[in-house]
C-alpha cells in the first residue's frame, strides 16, 4: 500500500510537527506506542488495548513487521492482567496471523490460528463476528498453503456464522472466499 505512507493528518497548528505542517500516520503510531508504554503502565488492560489497536492499523498500512512488535508488547501487557480475556487473545491472534500472511509467512499464519479455533468456535454465539473473522483467515492461510478442502470447510463455517448477521458485506466476503476455492 505505498499510497498509504504518504497519508498525512493534519494537526492544529500548536500540535505541528516539522516544517510539513502535519504528522504522518506511521509517527502518530509510534506516539500510540510510546503512549501505551509510559502513560498506562499501570493499566495493563488499557495498554494491550492500545497496543492492539496500533497493530491493527500498522497491518492495515502494511507495516507487518511494526504490527508484529506492537502484537509482542500487547502480550507482555496481557500477561499482566489476572485473567487474559478470549477476546483479547483472539484479536491477537488475528492481527499476528495478518502479519504473518502479509509477509507470506503462510505456514506462520496457520501455527497462530489453528489451536484459536477452539476459543473462536465457543464464542462464536456471543461474538459471532470476530469467530468468523478468525475462521476466514485461517481459511485463506490453508488456501494460500494450496489446502483447498481446509480452506473450503473454514470458509463455509464461517459463513454460516455470518449469515442472518445482518452483515451483507461480510456475508458476500465469505460466498467470496468460497468461490475463490472452486475458481
Amino acid at each position: 500500500m505505498p499510497a498509504a505512507a504518504s497519508t498525512v493528518i493534519s494537526c492544529p497548528p500548536s500540535r505541528r510537527s516539522g516544517s510539513s505542517g502535519g504528522t504522518d500516520v506511521r509517527t502518530l503510531l509510534d506516539s500510540g506506542i510510546n503512549r501505551a508504554e509510559l502513560d498506562l503502565a499501570m493499566q495493563p488492560q488499557a495498554r494491550a488495548d492500545l497496543l492492539g489497536l496500533v497493530a491493527q492499523l500498522r497491518n492495515g498500512l502494511g507495516d507487518y513487521r511494526a504490527a508484529i512488535e506492537a502484537l509482542n508488547k500487547q502480550e507482555l501487557a496481557m500477561r499482566e492482567l489476572p485473567r487474559i480475556p478470549d477476546q483479547l487473545t483472539l484479536s491477537n491472534g488475528l492481527e499476528r496471523a495478518r502479519a504473518l500472511r502479509g509477509m507470506a509467512d503462510l505456514k506462520g499464519c496457520i501455527q497462530v490460528l489453528e489451536p484459536l479455533q477452539i476459543t473462536a468456535r465457543a464464542l462464536a454465539s456471543n461474538d459471532t463476528p470476530a469467530s468468523a473473522t478468525l475462521l476466514t483467515e485461517l481459511g485463506r492461510c490453508r488456501l494460500g498453503e494450496n489446502d483447498f478442502n481446509g480452506a473450503r470447510s473454514l470458509f463455509e463455517e464461517a459463513l454460516k456464522l455470518r449469515q442472518g448477521s445482518n452483515d451483507v458485506v461480510a456475508e458476500v466476503g465469505s460466498r467470496i472466499d468460497i468461490a475463490q476455492v472452486d475458481a
